[in-house]
């Protein structure tokens, strides 16, 4: 099951900006921890702590897409209400600053947790 998590350099709910920079180190990160066999498990609703309880574990996220400047997580759902997708989203769970212009520096990727998506999400608001 393909959900979005982000559109390159587009101001999200939250006034933050993942450039193509961030989104090359996600990437990076994601593909280094499924290489080390670990599985990368998301949580729903996404918790405000930065560790991750396997007991609350929603999904798997499997693979990262990157087409037309939007990243997608391939997901494997763990709970049935999953199946239905229809206003769902990944979020980035990470260790991060943010400059004054809102754009978003990765510095360690934890996970992707599911959430309840904007439609806004779906709109081109390019910076």
């Amino acid at each position: 099951m393909r959900l979005p998590i982000l559109r390159i350099n587009q101001r999200n709910e939250h006034g933050r900006i993942y450039t193509h920079e961030s989104v090359n180190v996600i990437m990076k990160q994601f593909r280094e921890k499924t290489n080390n066999n670990l599985a990368v498990v998301g949580e729903f609703p996404q918790p405000e702590r930065s560790t991750i309880d396997l007991r609350n574990a929603s999904h798997e996220v499997v693979s990262l897409i990157l087409e037309d400047d939007v990243l997608y997580g391939e997901i494997r759902p763990y709970i049935p209400f999953i199946q239905d997708k229809m206003g769902l989203k990944l979020n980035i769970r990470a260790f991060a600053s943010i400059t004054h212009d809102g754009i978003i520096e990765i510095a360690e990727l934890i996970t992707f947790d599911l959430h309840y998506i904007e439609f806004k999400f779906l709109t081109k608001n390019v910076v």
